[in-house]
């Protein structure tokens, strides 16, 4: 069967997060047509629970079928749309160069004919252009279990899918706000330590290292998978931090999240690590727009911190083994200061590319969302 996934803000992350979590759940999926809103892959099987696991995903939709013009679309291919229930809401998204008035009315045309009660959601123009059912309204009109959130999707041919998964923002919510200990200033969202879960590609009783665990996001995402976790944090309160979000959530911990510092590894763990998975100390908080006189200074001090991480970093990690970083760069009026990540890497660890192959140059991995400019770094040990 062929199923589109739809990529949230951040597309090429998403991208990225997909082929990575594919590769880490061994699921042999061909990849069929793509674009910037989304890829489609024929896949042996198909589970929605994936939703839960994947962060960059806003919706999983089934292929019904794919045609080269709308007018194509007439009553006898969407004859399996019949079973709809006499009266039901629906959703429309458009992720292409469709017209949107013709889909519109060519499905309501065709509710009236088969006399169905049908109610349009309005839908929301997205931060690419395309038009689309927020999850939130998939969610409380319940288009999942009617599967009535239409979707046209344009690729290399044109495609019409039904949403059969949606990511649930109020489960998220209720998990961050539930959390004993918070940090909203300093750590990372939920959905986002999910990605970088992925993007490490470590399977499930594998161990995963956040050397920067702050108060254990990513660890208790780990967790929740099956992955076996450890955890380091310089400051004491955020490892208790840690210990209190994890346990409330029936993690054991024991051993597992220690306060210590991210450039002696070495001395922690004899063994090898499976991947790593962080977001370091990003420098202290901005409250207004640095100076390029100042980022470059604050830039300085970073790369002393991140060179001296790396060589921990390749010294614990196994062969073969990821390692992905949330590094900054900073925004002035003259221009952005970038780390310079080729020249502090230690040999041995190699910048990969999740999308090679798919789309050109796509690594880094930009991720929009604070004062402070973010790209996450996805490295190997070679």
């Amino acid at each position: 069967m062929e199923y589109l996934f739809i990529f949230g803000r951040d597309h090429l992350l998403s991208f990225g997060e997909l082929v990575s979590y594919l590769k880490r759940k061994g699921i042999e999926g061909k990849l069929i047509d793509f674009n910037e809103f989304g890829a489609i892959y024929d896949l042996p099987a198909f589970n929605p629970r994936w939703i839960e696991e994947l962060g960059g995903i806003l919706k999983i939709a089934k292929i019904e079928f794919n045609f080269q013009d709308l007018e194509e679309v007439d009553e006898r291919k969407l004859k399996f749309l019949e079973y709809l229930p006499e009266k039901f809401a629906y959703g429309i998204n458009i992720y292409g160069s469709f017209d949107v008035d013709f889909c519109k009315e060519m499905l309501k045309r065709f509710f009236k004919e088969q006399r169905f009660k049908a109610f349009e959601i309005p839908s929301q123009e997205s931060f690419y252009g395309c038009l689309q059912t927020l999850p939130s309204d998939i969610l409380r009109k319940k288009l999942v279990e009617t599967e009535s959130d239409f979707i046209f999707f344009e690729g290399k041919k044109k495609y019409f899918a039904r949403t059969v998964a949606v990511s649930d923002p109020f489960a998220l919510e209720k998990r961050d706000l539930e959390r004993p200990a918070r940090n909203p200033l300093e750590a990372i969202s939920i959905r986002l330590a999910k990605i970088l879960i992925n993007l490490s590609q470590v399977k499930q009783g594998e161990t995963l290292l956040d050397p920067f665990c702050g108060i254990g996001t990513i660890l208790q995402e780990a967790a929740l998978q099956g992955i076996d976790f450890q955890g380091i944090d310089l400051q004491k309160e955020r490892v208790e931090d840690a210990k209190r979000n994890l346990t409330s959530v029936g993690i054991k911990i024991f051993g597992k999240i220690r306060q210590g510092e991210a450039t002696r590894l070495s001395e922690y763990f004899k063994g090898e690590i499976d991947g790593i998975a962080t977001e370091p100390y990003l420098g202290p908080l901005i409250k207004n727009q640095l100076s390029f006189e100042e980022a470059q200074v604050r830039m300085k001090d970073l790369e002393k911190l991140y060179r001296k991480f790396f060589q921990e970093a390749v010294r614990v990690l196994k062969k073969g083994g990821f390692l992905v970083v949330v590094l900054p760069y900073f925004k002035t009026r003259k221009g952005e200061i970038f780390l310079p990540v080729e020249d502090i890497l230690p040999r041995g660890l190699r910048a990969y590319d999740p999308l090679q192959g798919i789309i050109e140059k796509s690594f880094p991995l930009r991720y929009e969302e604070r004062k402070i400019g973010r790209m996450i770094y996805v490295l190997r040990k070679v």
